[in-house]
């Protein structure tokens, strides 16, 4: 990804993340500045060589920023380097808050599902759930279906890719919580959106996520790190919301405040405007 960015009589290449982007750097011209992007941290080692060229580098996550101020201190860089880092969140469209008002509990989860994701584990969430008779129903949006047991697609929602984002958001809408638990992660987009509408995330506690989710206050994290400690705590957060109607809507609505303060349009542009203008 790549721009040039005509700032006045001075050109801006914002860029991040590409081969073409590092290996041109030694070849612009001094007085053009240069801007990254960084959205991953797979990059991170390979462009510790080309920072010494890069002006101002942008993180989406807090996480990724912490990872290259760590790299930086163990090669030992100035302080000089470290002045050009900054934090800046995504953005997602916000719309005005509705409670969703559901019979029972409407759990969903939304993604790939590559290994990383442990859907697997959700499913046994689910499965055992169900058996338990609690009144709880899962969904799940994503190439999941092969993950899915026979035996549990009879008793839960799978809607396969949803491409139409119109669908997709209604989706959104009918659900009470997200649930992740990954074996790692940065900060999924799905995660703002669900809390752009005033949903709960239950998560796993890696990465970044705890960046974003405060425990018990605008979301429930999931500490344990053996997967079957994962089910067991899963749902007892679960249980935990079924219980106690009115921490699911107090939390609902820390939610959606914390997605209005940090993924705004107006906190988005605002940030951007200060470095590009």
């Amino acid at each position: 990804m790549a721009a040039w960015i005509n700032k006045s009589d001075q050109l801006v290449i914002f860029a991040g993340e590409s081969l073409f982007f590092y290996k041109m750097l030694p070849h612009v011209k001094k007085d053009t500045k240069k801007i990254e992007l960084c959205h991953l941290n797979t990059w991170i080692n390979y462009s510790l060589a080309f920072a010494k060229y890069i002006d101002l580098r942008i993180f989406s996550t807090p996480k990724i920023k912490r990872d290259v101020e760590e790299l930086y201190r163990r090669n030992q860089l100035p302080q000089s380097f470290f002045d050009k880092l900054v934090f800046i969140d995504n953005k997602v469209d916000i719309p005005p808050f509705k409670e969703t008002a559901n019979d029972i509990l409407q759990v969903l989860y939304v993604g790939r599902g590559a290994r990383q994701k442990r859907v697997h584990l959700i499913a046994e969430i689910a499965k055992q759930m169900h058996q338990e008779g609690e009144r709880i129903h899962f969904s799940f949006v994503g190439d999941v279906e092969n993950i899915i047991p026979p035996d549990a697609r009879e008793y839960v929602t799978l809607y396969g890719n949803v491409r139409d984002v119109t669908e997709l958001h209604e989706i959104y809408m009918k659900a009470d919580i997200l649930i992740l638990t990954s074996a790692y992660e940065g900060l999924p987009i799905v995660i703002m959106d669900m809390m752009a509408r005033g949903k709960i995330v239950i998560s796993t506690a890696v990465d970044g996520i705890p960046d974003y989710i405060t425990h018990l206050d605008n979301g429930l994290l999931i500490t344990e790190k053996d997967e079957s400690k994962i089910i067991e705590q899963g749902i007892e957060l679960l249980k935990l919301l079924i219980t106690k109607p009115g921490l699911k809507r107090e939390m609902g609505a820390k939610s959606y405040q914390y997605a209005l303060k940090h993924f705004s349009g107006e906190t988005f542009c605002q940030s951007y405007r200060k470095i590009l203008t």
